[in-house]
């Protein structure tokens, strides 16, 4: 379950940090993808315990001809990770 827009999703999401080290200043990107059944529009936020992504912009919606779940790709204009929430494999098993 992640939150869109402060909304409970059922679906998951990914995420990129890329530097572009060629330019100066540095440029930095953020790009992702988010899987879901849901339509989404007008997306600004994407989190879950560990992740928030802001500046949401979706870029792309790809379809599977045997699939409901739609890929969105997005790019975000900043992050932020809680390092005190951890998702290991027992963590998951204990919910």
């Amino acid at each position: 379950m992640i939150s869109v827009d402060g909304r409970k999703v059922d679906g998951t999401f990914s995420f990129s940090v890329d530097v572009d080290r060629n330019v100066h200043p540095n440029v930095v990107s953020i790009t992702g993808a988010i899987q879901t059944k849901m339509q989404l529009e007008g997306v600004h936020t994407i989190s879950n315990g560990r992740y928030i992504l802001r500046d949401v912009d979706i870029i792309s919606e790809s379809y599977g001809s045997e699939d409901e779940t739609v890929v969105y790709g997005f790019t975000a204009g900043e992050y932020e990770v809680n390092w005190d929430i951890s998702f290991k494999k027992e963590d998951k098993k204990r919910g």
